[in-house]
């Protein structure tokens, strides 16, 4: 098939479409030929990449589909969508929160009212969401068709805002695919994804932390914290406690893992497989250290430690160098 052809087709199964959003698509279309034929490529080569003119036609009128839209919650723009949601839900009716986003940064704030409040802006590819209060559970996250059109040049941003009231006790789940997961002076128990961003959490006032990222570093700054599990697969993490308490693990596969705590009742683990492994921990540390001088790197080592201690501190790296230095 060739270009003629292809758009010939295309325009066909578009015939029912508003014109606007005809013109648009044709014209995403010649420019995808005219891109691919500055690159080399045949016609033939341009129309297979793109797909079927069926296809194409179908996923648009899945996603270009006007409707209604009585709160105003998005406006169709060119590509994809400007995204406006603004919702409220009663605190005491929530219990836990789950948030899943594709694509998009998702920070958790404390709440005035005592009330949660979910806040999506930017532009985003689709206009499906959920958020909603599903029996206690605050579910916020994005739908994915299991088709996307992707001929048009967008770039979708998403930025979702999360009003936590204080002292909140139950679970706080965030994912996102792509972007950052932060959070600052809230409660809960925490535990926050991102496969492609950073990861940071500032003064949190009770509850287990668990921060992951494939990609991306953490960041941790609070008073206290207990059971805290960090852990990245290529990025460095950073954390300054002033009361650790339970399990604490920070591992990176490839980075820097640096731990600072003032008073410690438990057990800690350091590792890296490629980076530098450094605690900034009391001299007199309540702990049995058990260290092994890495393979490649250095080991110092200003702690005392306490060998009849029921609680250890390991720190491992196989490329770098472990520092144990007293505050």
């Amino acid at each position: 098939m060739k270009k003629q052809e292809f758009i010939s087709e295309l325009k066909a199964a578009l015939a029912h479409t508003p014109d606007d959003v005809r013109e648009e698509i044709i014209d995403d279309i010649n420019e995808h030929f005219s891109e691919g034929a500055s690159q080399g490529q045949s016609e033939e080569d341009i129309c297979r990449n793109l797909g079927q003119p069926g296809s194409i036609a179908a996923q648009v009128l899945e996603e270009y589909a006007r409707g209604t839209n009585p709160a105003n919650e998005y406006e169709k723009i060119r590509g994809g969508y400007e995204i406006s949601i603004d919702k409220s839900f009663a605190g005491g009716e929530v219990r836990n929160v789950d948030i899943g986003l594709a694509i998009g940064n998702i920070y958790f704030t404390p709440s005035t009212d005592g009330n949660f409040r979910v806040v999506l802006e930017g532009r985003y590819k689709h206009n499906k969401f959920v958020v909603e209060n599903n029996g206690g559970l605050l579910v916020v996250k994005s739908i994915e068709p299991m088709m996307s059109f992707n001929l048009f040049r967008f770039n979708a941003k998403l930025e979702a805002t999360v009003y936590v009231p204080g002292q909140f006790a139950g679970e706080i789940k965030a994912r996102s695919a792509a972007g950052n997961v932060s959070s600052g002076g809230i409660s809960g128990k925490l535990n926050f994804k991102t496969a492609a961003g950073n990861v940071s959490v500032d003064g949190h006032l009770s509850g287990e932390i668990t921060l992951s990222t494939a990609a991306g570093n953490i960041a941790l700054a609070t008073k206290e914290a207990r059971d805290l599990n960090l852990s990245t697969a290529a990025g460095k993490i950073k954390a300054e406690v002033k009361k650790l308490s339970g399990d604490t693990k920070l591992t990176s596969s490839a980075g820097n893992v640096k731990l600072t705590a003032y008073e410690v009742e438990g057990n800690i683990k350091l590792s890296t497989s490629a980076g530098n492994a450094t605690a900034y921990l009391p001299a007199n540390v309540n702990c049995r250290i058990k260290v092994t001088k890495p393979s490649i790197g250095s080991l110092h080592n200003e702690l005392e430690g306490n060998p009849n201690s029921p609680y250890t501190l390991k720190a491992t790296t196989s490329v770098g160098t472990i520092k144990l230095l007293a505050i």
